[in-house]
């Protein structure tokens, strides 16, 4: 799965590369973009996420459909698969209903925070060591993006904020897709630990048992042998 998952993200990510290529021959993509509540924009739909505006805006785009794509996709194939296009189309809708107006809105950074959601929401909505793992490494790499859901110029929040939205129902809606977790759920192992170490603390503490036994002497006295 992981090889499967590997090589799909480097031939969106290739795809991607090859539309931007394309970018150089002229205006035509513009037309192409996002547009905030212009009717006649179903195009941006179709070509919207895989239009980049410069070399940066598409490596730290690429970075993010190489990283997660495969990640979700190791993890959660079906459920990875069935959210795509939710997120797609939902990035788009938000973009396309709360983006400035006459704007051009381009990218697949709303594919990339879709997919952040995704892995964030089913990690904790399992709590198995792979789906932690996996939000940890969402975390630690991507823990700035944060900031882009909050309206900044020259960023898309909107379209942030509809791609993170489309992950996280994807995860809650096509959850039961995803592979059985692991029986053993890392809280859970904490807490039967606890209560071994409770039972053991319990059974060091019980008093010793004492008990005697009577015996006589040689005068003919009873003597007590204690024994512990």
């Amino acid at each position: 799965m992981f090889r499967r998952s590997l090589t799909v993200s480097l031939l969106a990510a290739l795809a991607i590369m090859f539309v931007f290529g394309l970018q150089s021959n002229g205006p035509w993509w513009e037309a192409w973009t996002i547009q905030p509540l212009n009717f006649h924009n179903w195009r941006g739909l179709l070509l919207g996420p895989l239009l980049h505006g410069s070399s940066e805006h598409l490596w730290n785009n690429l970075f993010g459909v190489v990283v997660l794509g495969t990640l979700s996709g190791s993890l959660y194939g079906k459920t990875t698969l069935y959210s795509l296009p939710l997120i797609w189309v939902s990035a788009f809708a938000t973009t396309w209903l709360f983006g400035q107006p006459a704007s051009h809105h381009l990218g697949a950074s709303g594919v990339t925070y879709g997919l952040m959601a995704l892995i964030v929401t089913l990690g904790l909505l399992r709590r198995d060591r792979p789906s932690l793992a996996a939000l940890f490494v969402v975390v630690m790499f991507f823990g700035a993006s944060v900031w882009g859901l909050f309206p900044t110029d020259g960023i898309s929040a909107s379209g942030h904020a509809g791609g993170a939205l489309g992950g996280t129902l994807g995860a809650l809606i096509f959850s039961r897709f995803a592979p059985p977790k692991e029986t053993s759920v890392v809280w859970e192992e904490e807490e039967e630990e606890e209560e071994e170490e409770e039972e053991e603390e319990a059974h060091t503490n019980v008093p010793p048992l004492v008990w005697y036994t009577p015996s006589v002497s040689s005068d003919g006295e009873e003597r007590k042998n204690m024994l512990q």
